[in-house]
């Protein structure tokens, strides 16, 4: 046991305590059934590569002998895939812990967050929902309320979008530690069932759209109800317009799919004034509160 060393890239890192110490007790009681694995290292330690709860369930019983199996010397790259496909196989393993370890390979192997999805074999649209969270700045929050991964892309976009909007409607900043808070407030809202799905996050950018400032403190200070926060900034109007905007980007698509297959290259001109003027009449028609 001394000469075992645990491996600080390990890619999970949350252990709970209470079920350390149940297979502490079965430890005690039948032994180690699964040997954990290990790799030699050049100074006569051995470098733990599976097995980190066995490992310190045997801690706490102060274990001196470990049933280990003695692995080939690998590269960084091999030992750190290999680690993260281990732990694909072990339950408890939560989504938040996978996304983080699939950052801290990329970093340590200096590699693209996103190829390493390639690498590890996990499917573009799950890498998605992993990148998204990495990149939260209320990452915290969402672990601690243990509230779905698949809402983080979510989160990030509507959160740069209040930047956006608070910046073009009144010409100031969100600042980072208000972006934080924004997710915080967001993220609690959830966590409570006041947000249920994704889609219901639209209510927050239509309120947003309307009026940034104000739907931006509320979200912020959690005072009010998404419902309510809707209903005050008179958001009907906001949503009517991205129901427009929608289809108009739909028609334009169709507009320039058409232009380039029959190469009427003079359309793309035209179209593009078409959609100025249309814009501007959509935005009159919000204003008006339609």
């Amino acid at each position: 046991m001394s000469k075992i060393v645990p491996d600080p890239h390990q890619p999970r890192q949350y252990f709970d305590a209470a079920k350390l110490a149940t297979l502490a007790n079965s430890i005690k009681r039948i032994g180690i059934k699964e040997p954990v694995s290990v790799e030699r290292q050049a100074d006569g330690s051995f470098k733990l590569i599976d097995g980190e709860r066995r490992y310190r369930a045997s801690k706490i019983l102060k274990l001196t002998v470990i049933p280990a199996i003695i692995e080939e010397t690998m590269t960084t790259s091999e030992r750190l895939v290999q680690q993260f496909h281990v732990q694909e196989q072990h339950e408890g393993w939560r989504p938040q812990e996978k996304a983080i370890a699939i950052r801290d390979i990329a970093n340590t192997l200096k590699m693209p967050i996103k190829e390493m999805g390639a690498m590890l074999g996990i499917p573009p649209f799950t890498m998605r929902d992993y990148i998204a969270f990495v990149e939260l700045l209320s990452q915290t929050e969402m672990e601690k309320s243990d509230t779905p991964i698949s809402y983080a892309n979510a989160i990030n976009v509507l959160t740069k979008y209040a930047v956006r909007q608070l910046m073009e409607q009144n010409e100031e900043d969100l600042t980072q530690a208000e972006q934080k808070d924004f997710q915080v407030s967001i993220i609690r809202r959830i966590a409570v069932g006041e947000i249920t799905n994704p889609t219901q996050l639209t209510k927050v950018r239509d309120s947003i759209t309307q009026e940034a400032k104000s739907a931006i403190a509320s979200i912020i200070k959690k005072d009010k109800t998404v419902d309510k926060i809707f209903a005050e900034s008179n958001a009907r109007g906001a949503r009517i317009y991205r129901q427009f905007e929608n289809q108009l980007n739909a028609l334009n698509r169709k507009v320039l799919e058409f232009s380039r297959e029959k190469g009427l290259t003079g359309i793309l001109a035209e179209d593009a004034t078409t959609k100025s003027h249309l814009k501007n009449l959509i935005k009159n028609l919000q204003s008006l509160n339609v």
